[in-house]
């Protein structure tokens, strides 16, 4: 559910068959399957697989034919606000099912997951993959808040520092004991013995970089907008039409799914009503998807299938926003291109690009071209959202 109260996620159901042990197989849909392990933080919360539950008529007796190794399904997933789930790397598992969930949202802000894996610690990235295998022991307290963090192979030990990639920052053995870092600090302690003979213990105060400044782990890449695009990021922000999950990673290729959040928060926003139909596809639950499929803003790309997690190119987003200025009731004129590629763009975006053109929407590349197969990244998505927001409201 997002701030105002639309339901926006559906955890995914499937198409199951059941054998029975009266000899008759039955075949049900929608089958759910899944439990929530965490609340969602920045995109991301995990669930965890509760197997496949017979729920129809004289439920006794039928087993389902299907596995969750046939559905490429593990114990646990990783799922983001559009409904996509990502199996955790086998790794994370332990025979006896052992994992460890510690202040998510702290350390999703990091981008990353502690888990604890046979008593030892590791990461998780936001994929799910091991970042830094399960080696030790023991993990300060709130690790890595500052791109960095003091581990100990075993309990006693003096430790050593490392980072977020798990190299070695300060090597174990070059003090004899490390305190935790926080604020970018930490102290440590060295023995040794005086010129008469006495053993001496001196504590220094370590740093690693400035920390007013954390280091590149520390804050997830392209959390702000390219200078260029600041100002009108920002506007577009203000005007309710970019959803708080692409509110980060500006500059990182945009997703045929994140585009659809885009258009739907333009479209309800200049409508001021939620979108009620809906068109389905079979390889995506994503509401924003479905609305723009039954308001005939995208169509698939065959198959029934959408592929949402397709890197979207200069020309399907120029045609997506020629058809939502359509579907808000305010089209856009059309003009014959100018653009010295226009052979390279696809007949079916080629009235849009038009449009794009002579609206000044979406524009070139430079050297008067447009380049259509080029990835669309988020900030421009939302730069030209906002143009056609100004445009047509």
């Amino acid at each position: 559910m997002d701030r105002k109260g639309n339901k926006v996620l559906e955890l995914p159901g499937y198409e199951i068959e059941w054998s029975s042990l009266y000899g008759n197989n039955v075949t049900t849909s929608d089958v759910k399957c899944w439990e929530p392990v965490t609340c969602f933080s920045n995109g991301y919360a995990v669930v965890k697989f509760s197997g496949f539950r017979y729920n129809g008529p004289n439920d006794i007796g039928y087993s389902s034919t299907v596995t969750k190794e046939d559905l490429n399904l593990s114990d646990y997933m990783l799922i983001d606000l559009q409904g996509n789930l990502t199996p955790f790397d086998k790794d994370f598992f332990y025979s006896t099912g052992v994992t460890y969930w510690s202040q998510w949202d702290n350390y999703m802000k990091r981008g990353f997951l502690l888990s604890k894996v046979s008593s030892r610690y590791g990461t998780l990235d936001r994929n799910g993959k091991v970042s830094i295998p399960y080696l030790y022991g023991e993990m300060q307290y709130d690790p890595f808040l500052n791109g960095v963090a003091k581990v100990q192979k075993q309990a006693g030990e003096p430790g050593s520092v490392i980072d977020l990639k798990g190299n070695v920052i300060i090597p174990e053995g070059d003090w004899q004991w490390i305190g935790s870092f926080v604020d970018g600090y930490a102290l440590a302690t060295q023995t040794g013995k005086s010129d008469e003979g006495y053993y001496t213990i001196d504590t220094y105060l370590l740093t690693v970089g400035d920390p007013s400044a954390p280091t590149e782990p520390v804050t997830p890449p392209a959390d702000t907008p390219s200078s260029w695009a600041v100002e009108q990021v920002n506007a577009a922000i203000a005007a309710g039409i970019v959803p708080d999950s692409l509110q980060s990673k500006y500059t990182q290729p945009a997703t045929r799914a994140e585009f659809c959040a885009l258009a739907v928060e333009l479209y309800e926003t200049i409508k001021g009503s939620e979108i009620a139909e809906r068109t389905t596809f079979t390889d995506t639950s994503d509401v924003n998807v479905q609305k723009m499929g039954a308001l005939g803003v995208v169509t698939g790309v065959g198959g029934g299938r959408f592929d949402p997690n397709g890197t979207l190119t200069r020309e399907q987003a120029a045609t997506m926003l020629a058809r939502l200025a359509e579907a808000v009731g305010k089209p856009l004129a059309a003009q014959a291109l100018t653009f010295a590629d226009n052979s390279s763009i696809a007949s079916w975006a080629f009235d849009a690009v038009g449009q794009m053109q002579a609206s000044g929407v979406m524009g070139g590349v430079g050297n008067n071209t447009f380049a259509p197969q080029v990835s669309y990244s988020r900030e421009q998505s939302i730069l030209t959202m906002l143009r056609l927001y100004e445009s047509v409201k």
